[in-house]
């Protein structure tokens, strides 16, 4: 799911996309594991979500949401909404990813391709050292850029806010229903982010009418 920005990334300056993946569980169960007629595990059944976070100004929205099965690929996921772009989020874009994103050498590409500026943690192996170009480049821009990776904890704070506000659950039975839900969940958050910085700039514009009719007055 793209949800529309609505002119709120767009604009000079730069924008901070973070990226990461998490699981909301929903209704019904999965049975796991039988063994001589017995039940050894039951788990509620899951579906895998990955947000795309943007900030530009100290402002945050959800630009982007893929919700798929429990064992969906986050890099596929990624990969397909980053491919998916096809207006420019901002004049100067810095990505930021966690070592998994960071195996991917598509969504490296794709990045680059787009003129974004890559921080993704990328580690040698224990037996295999780092053998392509696009994940060398990645590795030296990472190590140099290592307090803009730091700015992760962003796109950690708002999957926490969301699942404090709205469950870490759904109460959908469903798969299809717990995806719908689920994107429903980023669209409320984005609106309940657009009505408080309305809210604040009506008080700002407020407090200057306010100020400019007193001096007036004086």
């Amino acid at each position: 799911m793209a949800i529309k920005k609505g002119g709120f990334m767009k604009g000079k300056g730069e924008v901070l996309v973070i990226s990461d993946g998490t699981g909301f569980s929903y209704g019904s169960y999965c049975l796991i594991g039988w063994y001589r007629g017995r039940l050894k595990k039951k788990v509620k059944a899951h579906c895998k979500v990955v947000f795309v976070l943007g900030e530009r100004e100290g402002k945050r929205m959800i630009l982007g949401v893929r919700v798929e099965s429990s064992y969906g690929d986050e890099r596929k996921m990624f990969l397909s909404w980053l491919r998916g772009q096809r207006e420019k989020i901002g004049e100067r874009v810095k990505y930021v990813g966690d070592g998994l994103y960071g195996k991917s050498i598509e969504i490296l590409r794709e990045a680059k391709r787009m003129g974004w500026e890559i921080y993704v943690k990328v580690r040698e192996g224990i037996w295999q050292g780092v053998r392509a170009e696009e994940r060398k480049e990645a590795m030296r821009e990472w190590e140099e850029g290592m307090e803009i990776y730091r700015q992760r904890y962003k796109i950690e704070q708002v999957i926490g806010l969301l699942k404090r506000s709205y469950g870490e659950g759904c109460r959908e039975r469903s798969e299809e229903m717990a995806k719908k839900a689920i994107m429903m969940r980023a669209v409320l958050w984005n609106m309940a982010v657009l009505m408080v910085s309305g809210f604040l700039l009506f008080r700002c514009l407020g407090l200057e009418g306010g100020l400019l009719i007193a001096s007036f007055h004086a």
